[in-house]
């Protein structure tokens, strides 16, 4: 079984029992991909989220709205707007299922909760380093004190456009540990990779590129009914993120184009048959001559 409480928790688990268990996972990104999983083995799953929506931090609504309904179709069922009060002993210190605020009970055979993660900043703070969820570094990844970086997890860097943030990503843990390295060894410049992340849940392959923080609008691109189709996300004219499932000449194509800071139109981007590439091609400023 799978359990969350608040937006970002994540639950998973298992059964232990010969008539299977019935599941709640957080829907986050690894709740979500634990309970694909184990719907695939056969366990019974319920997906639990306290807020209006899955993913209501990482994904557009229409791209959660789709993964949601892949969920659905595989036999999970999916509640929003769940308050969990607390877990359901057994009498002999197992658990036994998940209490409701409103006094349903949902039976678990075993529950496992994650609620998020908080960055581990003790040891940044005996040093005197400033922190703010996160140790604060520079856009080169170091901290106040000229001989310390911080990556990964736990620090807090700015984006290109001033805008502070924390990202929790395999990806970006090995960018930065890339742009530190580089720094160590003479060559110190600015980190300012595009995030990207991805997840697999049942046949769908999510990959996004940017942050969704601030878009209000939204192009869609394939067909969502078909194998395949991305969403283009937009703050205004500015092309802020786009996710994508099971499109990875999207994906490649949106890293590079939000790399560049260039925002191709809706209607470029609805129309399938425009390379994204070649118009990005033709809109890169040709290369200066080296001719004498």
């Amino acid at each position: 079984m799978i359990i969350g409480w608040g937006a970002i928790s994540v639950t998973v688990t298992d059964s232990r029992s010969d008539n299977g268990c019935s599941g709640d996972a957080g829907a986050g990104f690894i709740g979500l991909e634990v309970a694909a999983g184990a719907r695939k083995h056969g366990a019974e799953i319920t997906v639990l989220e306290v807020a209006p929506r899955v993913m209501g931090r990482a994904l557009s609504e229409a791209s959660a709205a789709h993964l949601v309904g892949r969920h659905e179709r595989a036999g999970t069922s999916v509640r929003t707007g769940v308050l969990i009060e607390r877990i359901v002993d057994d009498g002999h210190g197992r658990a036994a299922g998940v209490l409701f605020a409103g006094g349903e009970v949902l039976p678990a055979d075993l529950v496992v909760v994650g609620v998020g993660v908080a960055p581990a900043t003790e040891l940044a703070e005996r040093a005197g380093l400033p922190v703010d969820d996160g140790v604060l570094v520079d856009a080169t990844l170091r901290t106040e004190d000229p001989h310390i970086w911080a990556i990964g997890d736990c620090c807090r860097f700015p984006l290109p456009s001033g805008q502070p943030v924390r990202l929790e990503s395999v990806q970006n843990a090995t960018d930065q540990a890339r742009a530190v390295a580089a720094a160590i060894t003479g060559e110190p410049a600015p980190h300012d990779a595009v995030p990207w992340f991805w997840t697999d849940q049942h046949d769908a392959k999510l990959q996004i590129a940017g942050l969704l923080d601030g878009h209000d609008r939204m192009v869609l691109r394939g067909d969502p009914d078909a194998d395949g189709h991305s969403v283009f996300c937009y703050c205004g004219e500015r092309l802020v993120t786009v996710e994508s499932i099971n499109r990875l000449r999207d994906h490649l194509a949106a890293r590079k184009l939000l790399a560049a800071g260039f925002s191709p139109c809706a209607a470029d981007v609805a129309d399938d048959a425009v390379d994204l590439r070649e118009l990005l091609a033709v809109t890169a400023p040709a290369p200066r001559s080296t001719a004498p």
